[in-house]
């Protein structure tokens, strides 16, 4: 952790065989049966799997933790339990937090938006794109793509069952099969026994961008999908393939490979949406 080292031994750093993780996520309602930091243990836990199958590979390099940062752009914002700042003061918060770390030397850095809606991700790769065009660093938030692996055809290998799963149960979008099995699988305790009784709300992509609809069908539950569905087993494919899919990045940072198709939500090609963050 980045709290541990002294100034001095900060500026020691290799900095061409250091890489800096984030952590950047809300305090989120997910419905009845999940806590209101599913976002920010999911992508704590990730981050931290992703720092030990580097260190193990990769011993004279130093993969090293920030704090996580608890805000993000959303739109349940009905429920309590929800922190949310605007997508575009996000990405100026976002950049001046990455001009600070650019200014200590570090010329890698690896942001873990481990929170699904699209203007959240928009916004930290913007930031992004924006320090690295001054800095000429090479920092990245790749969430994004792996939110939209399948409009950017990228494999993510979750395994069949969660393939199967894709198939029966789509659009499951908020606290529902994919998020409440990742819980399972990292804090089965943090899981209440309600998630087996939820209905199944069922939304449209198009309907995801009009938060009034989906508020609205969810109105007194909190989630988007279909909880009931979820299992142990799924939970842990899912995780194995986020974690992988994080580590497999970072190699390619390593071996200096290209990378850029892992820079932006596949959203963020349309003008019109992006000039909102």
């Amino acid at each position: 952790m980045i709290l541990d080292y002294s100034w001095k031994e900060i500026e020691l750093l290799p900095k061409e065989k250091t890489y800096l993780f984030m952590t950047v996520a809300p305090i989120e309602e997910h419905s009845h049966h999940l806590p209101v930091g599913v976002d920010i243990q999911l992508g704590e836990y990730w981050k931290e799997k992703t720092i030990e199958k580097l260190e193990k590979k990769y011993p004279n390099y130093n993969f090293i933790s920030m704090p996580f940062l608890p805000l993000a752009a959303g739109s349940m914002k009905t429920f309590p339990g929800c922190v949310y700042i605007r997508p575009k003061k996000l990405r100026k918060l976002i950049f001046k937090i990455l001009k600070n770390i650019s200014e200590w030397g570090i010329q890698n850095f690896v942001i873990i938006a481990s929170h699904g809606d699209p203007f959240h991700n928009m916004a930290i790769e913007k930031a992004c794109d924006l320090i690295n065009n001054r800095s000429g660093t090479r920092f990245i938030s790749p969430m994004g793509t792996l939110f939209s692996s399948e409009e950017l055809n990228i494999d993510l290998k979750p395994g069949n069952e969660v393939d199967e799963m894709i198939r029966k149960y789509p659009e499951d979008f908020h606290a529902g099969w994919i998020e409440t099995s990742m819980m399972m699988d990292i804090s089965p305790d943090k899981v209440s026994d309600k998630y087996k009784v939820m209905k199944d709300i069922i939304v449209t992509e198009k309907e995801m961008i009009q938060p009034k609809k989906y508020i609205q069908k969810t109105r007194g539950q909190g989630h988007l999908g279909y909880p009931k569905h979820s299992r142990l087993s799924l939970g842990r494919d899912l995780n194995n393939s986020t974690i992988n899919f994080i580590g497999n990045i970072v190699e390619k940072m390593i071996k200096k490979e290209d990378i850029e198709k892992y820079k932006h939500h596949f959203l963020f090609k349309l003008p019109f949406l992006r000039v909102l963050v």
